[in-house]
């Protein structure tokens, strides 16, 4: 069953609302809200079937089915599957969904950005994204409250002299797509306009090359036995065959000077419990979010907690590098952005309990309780 809560905190009160059905052979993929308005995206099963589901705060809700079953959509053969085939998973005996959510305003790392299905939060609109795919990035973008979609597919880079499949992946920031593919010998990364699919910058990298793009070290964070692990690879060779032997990705954030891009693999490590108690409710996972002028709030999912804490269960292997807006490299230092500072404060307190860190307009806000003063503690980061 599905339900929602409306903070309203100016008469100090909760509205809960349960809506009355199920899903039936459909599987749940991502959330979104947007204004007075809260979305479900799932997939119907042994099929190519998209459906959004609209709730309101007074017990509505209607769907909308979008059927895409006469378009292609090739796997890593490049022979036709259906989109539940690409966008679910079995996990204990029961079907899951696969697609995790970004938002691009969140410094992602390559934990995040590694899938290859991700819905990307837009305010307005909610893009899907699937990389699973041989020869395209297949890009759907949701708008609401319209409900109207368009599909676009864009083609990923060819390896030269290539007879391997090719691990690929992509990131969306603004109107542009990253993507890069490569092989232990290889790697190719560009930057397409979204609309036009002009190529905007394309590098072309080999194993016995220098790395003469990149502002960091390339270097190997956690093991299998500890998150806090970092080791400094040196050669071009170690690099690839890493990050294709991992699930390759790439993140982007903007800097005043252009852009920070990072390239690299990740693979998931299994957690074996410890660490601090991540606060469920207000918190891990599930923040407030502010909606309309009522001083009421929507309840959805904490891109930015989710963002920080994913390299807590995860090994990657990384680059960090600069260009300006015309993507030509920028020689310096890589600057510190929010997580960084965040990450920084959280190990001279890592006693820290009840830990929540959510996004407010242009900062964060980091939360934490304090059992000496018997206190909830906030503190504001900003980049």
């Amino acid at each position: 069953n599905f339900g929602s809560v409306l903070f309203d905190f100016e008469k100090n009160a909760t509205l809960e609302t349960e809506y009355g059905f199920k899903l039936n052979s459909e599987i749940y993929l991502q959330s979104h809200s947007y204004k007075d308005k809260f979305y479900i995206l799932t997939v119907s099963r042994r099929s190519s079937k998209l459906n959004i589901y609209t709730f309101d705060h007074e017990g509505n809700f209607g769907k909308r089915i979008f059927d895409f079953s006469d378009r292609f959509f090739g796997d890593r053969k490049n022979e036709k599957i259906q989109l539940d085939e690409f966008l679910t998973e079995r996990v204990q005996y029961k079907t899951e969904g696969t697609v995790v959510k970004v938002e691009e305003s969140n410094p992602n790392n390559i934990s995040i950005t590694s899938n290859v299905f991700k819905i990307y939060d837009r305010g307005n609109s909610f893009i899907l994204t699937i990389d699973e795919g041989l020869l395209y990035t297949y890009i759907f973008e949701f708008k609401v409250p319209e409900l109207t979609v368009d599909l676009k597919a864009i083609e990923k880079e060819k390896l030269p002299n290539s007879k391997f499949l090719t691990a690929s992946n992509s990131y969306l920031f603004g109107d542009k797509i990253f993507q890069i593919s490569g092989l232990s010998d290889t790697l190719v990364f560009t930057v397409k306009n979204l609309e036009t699919k002009e190529v905007l910058k394309r590098i072309e990298l080999s194993k016995d090359e220098d790395i003469n793009f990149k502002n960091s070290p390339i270097l190997q964070e956690g093991t299998f036995m500890s998150t806090s692990d970092k080791r400094k690879l040196e050669k071009t060779s170690q690099f690839l065959r890493k990050i294709t032997a991992e699930d390759i990705g790439v993140a982007v954030i903007s800097t005043e000077d252009g852009y920070q891009i990072t390239m690299g693999g990740n693979k998931k490590r299994e957690q074996n419990g410890g660490g601090p108690m991540m606060m469920g409710g207000f918190g891990g996972g599930m923040p407030i979010g502010a909606v309309g002028t009522l001083g009421t709030v929507i309840v959805s999912f904490n891109t930015a907690f989710y963002a920080f804490n994913s390299y807590k269960s995860n090994k990657s292997t990384s680059i960090e590098c600069l260009f300006d807006e015309n993507f030509d490299h920028i020689k310096g230092a890589v600057p510190q952005n929010v997580f960084d500072k965040i990450k920084n404060y959280t190990m001279k307190n890592e006693h820290d309990r009840a830990i929540n860190i959510f996004k407010m307009k242009n900062f964060y806000v980091y939360g934490s309780y304090n059992s000496d003063e018997d206190t909830y503690e906030l503190i504001k980061f900003s980049e």
